[in-house]
């Protein structure tokens, strides 16, 4: 059986967010976390716990300079730092979700 695509990374650097801890914020924000592709939707997994994303919650992906951009309904952002997943796992990955997010765009 072939593996889910999937990306871990860390939303923000731990370096650049020791203002954020002064709140208590940083392991809400800069916990690692995982996104992995299965065929009922986006699965989204953190020292948090485990979230499905059925595949009709997910608006769109969008790309900037140094991040990935996912839109989950309901106002929520997944922002992948391009600099904390390799190429040759993140590029794949996109693809493979943008494919699955094809046929429901005709909502």
């Amino acid at each position: 059986m072939q593996k889910s695509p999937s990306v871990s990374f860390q939303p923000f650097p731990l370096a650049s967010s020791a203002e954020w801890s002064k709140e208590k914020l940083l392991p809400l924000f800069a916990a690692e976390r995982t996104l992995e592709i299965g065929d009922e939707g986006l699965r989204s997994e953190s020292a948090a716990g485990s979230q499905l994303l059925r595949w009709w919650f997910v608006e769109s992906v969008d790309e900037a300079d140094g991040h990935v951009a996912i839109f989950p309904a309901a106002g929520s952002i997944f922002l992948i730092p391009k600099a904390a997943v390799k190429p040759d796992v993140l590029k794949p990955f996109l693809s493979e979700l943008r494919e699955r997010l094809r046929p429901v765009a005709g909502r």
